[in-house]
């Protein structure tokens, strides 16, 4: 029920959340459903753990006009990557 997601965490944070598997998968369950992403740090060290690969629709979280406007729609560009497309 959201369009996109930023990801704010202390690289502590993250750390620990590396090991909960309902954090891993809803970082790739937000990448997987297309969803813009907006990441610090502690951001990108969870996504790296999730085992996903930035694309257009990852941004830094100094991107916040980028983020914004990449929010207004799905990451169209990414589908083929986490799907099959018959």
């Amino acid at each position: 029920m959201f369009d996109a997601v930023a990801i704010m965490l202390t690289i502590s944070a993250a750390r620990r959340l590396m090991s909960e598997s309902a954090a891993i998968d809803f970082v790739r369950d937000a990448f997987g459903h297309l969803k813009a992403l907006m990441l610090d740090q502690g951001g990108q060290t969870l996504l790296q753990a999730a085992g996903v690969q930035p694309d257009a629709g990852v941004l830094t979280s100094t991107d916040i006009a980028g983020f914004v406007a990449a929010a207004k729609t799905r990451q169209w560009d990414r589908e083929r990557f986490v799907r099959s497309l018959a």
